[in-house]
């Protein structure tokens, strides 16, 4: 993964596993705010050290990361981004529904 040079990782598996810090370089999304997802349940850290308590996160996260930021750009609050991934409504197959129900949500909400 050659985007993921230069940085600090360790591996879970076949996994490169980037420190939140990496992880907010590659995503361009703050440390702050990754830690923010994390306590919202939107974005667990794929390993959290036991000893060091440092949240580790893999490229496979990059997707659900981006998907959160597109629903927010759609007006959708955190709170309500975490409540349809955890109702797997924007999850797997469900991916264009939760887009197209995020925009008639923000239309009702408007108005």
């Amino acid at each position: 993964m050659s985007e993921f040079r230069g940085k600090q990782s360790t591996h879970l598996g076949d996994a490169v596993m980037l420190k939140i810090g990496d992880f907010s370089k590659v995503s361009l999304v703050s440390v702050k705010a990754l830690r923010y997802y994390d306590e919202l349940g939107l974005l667990k850290p794929a390993r959290v050290d036991a000893f060091t308590g440092y949240r580790y996160y893999s490229a496979s996260q990059l997707p659900r990361l981006n998907r959160i930021l597109v629903l927010k750009d759609l007006g959708l609050s955190l709170q309500q981004i975490a409540y349809r991934t955890r109702s797997g409504e924007c999850c797997g197959s469900n991916r264009s529904n939760c887009t197209s129900n995020s925009k008639r949500d923000r239309l009702d909400w408007s108005g």
